[in-house]
């Protein structure tokens, strides 16, 4: 199989947080062997990427949330990652792993799929293409184990366009609203991946139905979007997003 060399990958960094006494959606993985990547990066589809999927799927329960290890092109919510059942998952595997294709179409690196737990969320609207769901989520940085800086995961002024939400300034505003209570418990949550994981990470958190906060996602730190009035931005990223904020 092929090296994965990018610590962003699930396949490198899900493992080393799973056991983490964090709340975390059952999760189910499928690496892709030599000539489904060929055929992949050949701008096809193979048959036995489904039959290897639909056992894991069937495990998981539907509905479920689907990515590769790199991307769930979540903008495309309704016919990529959220498969609500067994019927739409060949057609969203197909329209998941084109998209990544045509994000990474230079330098194609997706290694496999994921398959997780779907796990309601406190959503305040939907926005983009697919109807995407914009939740109470939050990122944390991690330097060396110790949080570096935190903040809401939604930019506002990303979503500007992008939702027929008439109050979507409101509803935003009102799920970055962040508690010290939240603060503390996402901080220990942090710190404790920062104890399995070595360097500079972003970790991103969001709220269930149920109370709690999950753990969905990480990647290198220097590869993810800082707010831009925070003092961590890096000047590129700033020059690159600015013309977004108002």
């Amino acid at each position: 199989m092929r090296e994965i060399r990018d610590k962003s990958s699930m396949f490198l960094w899900y493992p080393l947080v799973k056991d983490l006494p964090i709340p975390q959606p059952k999760t189910e993985m499928y690496r892709f062997d030599e000539m489904e990547l060929e055929l992949i990066q050949d701008e096809r589809i193979p048959d036995t990427i489904f039959e290897h999927i639909k056992p894991l799927a069937d495990k998981i329960g539907f509905p479920l949330f689907m990515r590769t290890d790199f991307s769930s092109c979540k903008h495309g919510w309704e016919k990529t990652c959220y498969v609500e059942t067994s019927l739409n998952l060949k057609s969203h595997i197909f329209e998941l792993l084109t998209d990544s294709m045509m994000q990474g179409w230079m330098t194609y690196s997706d290694h496999g799929i994921v398959l997780r737990e779907f796990v309601p969320l406190v959503t305040g609207f939907t926005a983009f293409h697919g109807n995407l769901p914009i939740n109470k989520e939050r990122r944390y940085f991690i330097r060396d184990g110790k949080v570096q800086c935190h903040h809401p995961y939604w930019y506002p002024d990303a979503i500007t366009g992008h939702t027929k939400q008439d109050n979507w300034r409101f509803l935003v505003g009102r799920l970055n609203q962040e508690t010290k209570p939240e603060i503390e418990l996402l901080t220990k949550y942090a710190e404790m991946v920062g104890t399995v994981v070595e360097g500079y990470w972003s970790v991103d958190f969001a709220m269930g139905k149920d109370g709690k906060w999950y753990l969905f996602d990480m990647a290198e730190g220097d590869k993810s979007f800082h707010w831009l009035e925070c003092e961590h931005c890096p000047k590129d990223m700033y020059e690159q997003y600015k013309h977004r904020s108002r």
